[in-house]
């Protein structure tokens, strides 16, 4: 979770929704960040322990609920190799696994001034460069993506169903 204190913003980094090209471009753009230690700390979690909270613009990207899932576990399978596939095995064991852990974002987004859209990153990023009179430095290629095929490729009807419980069209997002 990025702070900056010269130009006031506050980015809340929801895991799997191009964090590190958001951080290259601020980077890029000769921008100091400072972090609270979890980098995708929520913010009802991270709101006690910035006293100005109501000073600085707040934004988030979010994506595809179905998407980010999928990413997520491509992400983890990269990462860890063939320790992870042994361990998580197919997408759709890991999932009923894993399912019970997810949690809706929109509550937690209430406070945030704006919310920008993964697959919208390059046009939306420039929306919060605009907005912080900054230039834009972000590539139009997504750093740390993890490959896959289209995540409706995934999913079962059971677990459409589990998902579309879980997030109800969050964001206008649907299957």
């Amino acid at each position: 979770m990025p702070i900056n204190h010269e130009y006031k913003f506050l980015y809340i980094h929801i895991p799997r929704t191009a964090g590190h090209s958001i951080n290259y471009a601020f980077y890029n753009a000769g921008l100091e960040l400072e972090g609270f230690g979890n980098k995708h700390i929520l913010p009802s979690a991270l709101k006690p322990k910035i006293p100005e909270w109501d000073k600085y613009w707040k934004f988030a990207f979010v994506r595809n609920p179905f998407d980010r899932l999928v990413s997520r576990y491509h992400h983890r399978i990269q990462n860890m190799g063939s320790k992870a596939f042994a361990k998580y095995g197919s997408f759709t064991k890991w999932f009923n696994k894993n399912h019970e852990k997810l949690k809706p974002l929109k509550a937690e987004m209430e406070e945030m001034d704006f919310i920008g859209k993964y697959e919208n990153l390059y046009e939306d990023f420039s929306k919060v460069c605009k907005h912080l009179k900054i230039k834009n430095c972000m590539s139009k290629d997504k750093a740390n993506s993890s490959k896959h095929v289209n995540y409706k490729e995934y999913y079962n009807e059971e677990m459409i169903e589990i998902m579309n419980k879980i997030y109800q069209g969050e964001f206008g997002y649907e299957y």
